[in-house]
């Protein structure tokens, strides 16, 4: 869940685009806004709706020809740098994932050497006779 701010920030275009891109989606995409205070935010799933309307309308001015070329290059370079940060969070999310997997399992494994060595030391402690004056001695088993 992002703010209009933050969405417009992480790809790269004004406060005002992203605003009117919302303004034009808002039937679609009301559902997923929230609003605390004055700051409204988006949740996950309205961000990749937003997305696609973004995708789809830079999409039909490539075959148009309505834009100057070197203004839709920049589009698609914007496109292209928002869709690789995106790989780069979910590369991290993975790594993140890896690493707590790893370690779950040296947890685990430690967990049951624990287990083991109390066990031990619960069959050692056994092994003592308390005597007369609250000391302990060794039982020949």
């Amino acid at each position: 869940m992002m703010t209009i701010k933050e969405y417009a920030k992480s790809r790269q275009i004004s406060y005002e685009a992203a605003r009117q891109s919302l303004k034009r989606s808002k039937p679609e995409i009301e559902q997923y806004l929230h609003r605390v205070g004055r700051t409204q935010y988006i949740d996950d799933t309205g961000i990749e709706i937003l997305d696609k309307h973004r995708i789809s309308k830079a999409s039909p001015e490539i075959f148009t020809g309505k834009e100057d070329p070197s203004v839709m290059i920049d589009s698609l370079k914007n496109e292209i740098i928002v869709l690789q940060k995106q790989i780069i969070d979910l590369q991290k999310e993975a790594a993140i994932g890896i690493e707590a997997k790893s370690k779950v399992e040296y947890l685990e494994a430690n967990n049951d050497r624990l287990e083991k060595n109390n066990q031990d030391l619960q069959t050692e402690l056994r092994s003592y006779q308390r005597t007369i004056f609250g000391l302990y001695r060794k039982v020949n088993p």
